[in-house]
């Protein structure tokens, strides 16, 4: 169980971080794009395929985080005295 939790809180880190990468390079694209109603059909097209990446890593996060805290429940609290947490509150990206 615990090599679970371990893989677990490994992978909600590693889709945090892809998380930020993923609103960064929104925010990227809106700068160099200018201003949207100068935006051309590929610039929409952009701008929604980052945005769904964006929301599917959301999605794909609170999933796992939600699959890690309810497993935590029904575990034997000893296996996390070491740095992985009993629960995960899920950020508001």
């Amino acid at each position: 169980q615990y090599h679970w939790f371990k893989e677990r809180y490994e992978a909600i880190k590693a889709t945090e971080k892809k998380i930020e990468v993923a609103k960064q390079a929104v925010v990227a694209f809106e700068t160099s794009a200018g201003l949207r109603k100068d935006w051309t059909f590929e610039d929409k097209n952009e701008y929604s395929r980052l945005q769904s990446i964006t929301q599917g890593l959301r999605s794909h996060y609170e999933d796992i985080v939600a699959e890690y805290n309810a497993r935590a429940k029904e575990t034997d609290r000893v296996i996390f005295k070491d740095e992985l947490p009993l629960f995960f509150n899920i950020n508001p990206y």
